[in-house]
């Protein structure tokens, strides 16, 4: 027994059927269940969707092809290989540029960590072509950021429209990097110099982690990589901004989690707890321990048996993961979006910070507003009455928490 409290989730066959495909490996007993469940499956159009939605239709094609191809209805079946093959050709490209602009970093003598992306899926999936990104996320050290946006620039890249003159310009607080696309359209590198935006509650020495470098082998190139527990908490702080509303994220975290057992789970908890996020951390290993049966340790499992708050934030997320109405998610907004990050913070100096940004949210001019009302610049000091009104209307419209499901 774990000692976590049980959540009874209610799960319809189909549901089942996208959990039991949640893994790289199938081991006997997943290996039965998936072919039983494909055998009750009444609703494929769900499961397509559902798939997709989730981030997760390379894992089910994969699996449901290795373990049910003889009973899945040949429609879905032919259509989930068909995005799989075009999952791993996308993936392969944003690979090559990835290790094209890594090589270029570094003959300028700048040095980038990539995020999630292909080396994720390397280093978790074992195969690039497992796991869906459409963009690649880099980190660089905060005095390097304007030279590496200029690099990108030369590279073929356009920097954000909304900003002129030098690259950090343009910052505020709740930003942590700048979305470039290449001029062709097919390629966009959202650059960062922080991990993720401070009000999350989610901190890292930075400076220390440039000083200690990990690598991996990717097609012959050695790259730069997270450390495996730095890695872990990013994956659940990242999770825990987008209130974990799809699969693929719980995923992550399980076969990272799988691929990597040598963590350092003292230095994990340590860490967190220096950095107030153990509650964020707790949440991820919750997800992924009762949704996927990731192998966690006793003695955190004890640990994470005492945070009631993970615990019943869980339980939400677990109740509303599969709410799939005419197959549409339903996702929180609106206040609830920001009680579900107040939840999450276990230190009142990152509730404040919540609460700071969100007052500046409220009240001060947006790009959008901007473009919503252009103005005149006599006329500019009108945006402050106005940005109420838009953000009142942003709140009575929530807009999904992670957006429409991707395009087919």
């Amino acid at each position: 027994m774990d000692g976590l409290c049980h959540i009874d989730l209610h799960l319809r066959s189909e549901d089942e059927l996208l959990l039991a495909c949640a893994s790289t490996t199938l081991g006997e007993e997943q290996y039965k269940t998936l072919r039983r469940l494909a055998g009750e499956c009444k609703d494929w159009d769900y499961v397509l969707h559902a798939a997709r939605c989730h981030g997760l239709a390379p894992l089910v094609s994969t699996n449901l092809d290795r373990a049910a191809g003889d009973i899945v209805p040949r429609e879905p079946l032919d259509l989930l290989r068909r995005r799989l093959r075009a999952n791993g050709a996308r993936n392969l490209i944003l690979t090559q540029e990835l290790l094209s602009l890594v090589g270029k970093f570094g003959a300028a003598g700048i040095e980038v960590i990539p995020l999630k992306g292909p080396i994720l899926a390397m280093t978790a999936y074992g195969n690039v072509a497992l796991r869906e990104f459409l963009d690649l996320d880099v980190l660089v050290p905060k005095q390097h950021f304007d030279r590496a946006g200029r690099l990108l620039v030369q590279c073929g890249y356009q920097p954000p429209s909304n900003q002129t003159g030098k690259l950090g310009s343009t910052r505020i607080e709740d930003q942590v990097g700048c979305d470039f696309v290449r001029k062709d359209g097919r390629v966009s590198v959202e650059m960062h110099w922080s991990f993720i935006q401070k009000w999350l509650g989610f901190e890292v020495d930075l400076d220390a982690l440039w000083k200690t470098p990990e690598y991996v082998n990717v097609g012959g190139i050695h790259v730069r990589k997270l450390p495996t527990e730095i890695a872990l908490l990013y994956l659940c702080a990242h999770g825990a901004k987008h209130q974990w509303s799809r699969l693929c994220w719980i995923v992550d975290v399980t076969q990272l989690l799988h691929t990597q057992p040598t963590i350092d789970w003292d230095g994990l908890l340590k860490t967190a707890k220096r950095n107030g996020c153990r509650r964020t951390l707790f949440l991820g290993l919750r997800l992924a321990h009762t949704l996927l049966g990731a192998d966690i340790p006793q003695e955190v499992l004890t640990q994470m048996r005492h945070d009631d708050s993970a615990d019943a934030l869980a339980q939400g997320i677990c109740r509303e993961l599969f709410l799939f109405k005419t197959h549409v998610a339903n996702h929180r907004g609106g206040w609830a979006k920001d009680w579900f990050y107040l939840r999450t913070k276990e230190r009142w100096l990152h509730r404040f910070r919540y609460l700071r940004y969100l007052s500046r949210w409220l009240l001060l001019p947006s790009q959008r507003d901007k473009e919503w009302l252009p103005l005149p610049g006599y006329l500019g000091w009108l945006y402050i009455f106005l940005r109420p009104i838009r953000a009142a209307c942003d709140v009575v419209r929530p807009r999904s928490r992670n957006g429409p499901c991707p395009p087919e």
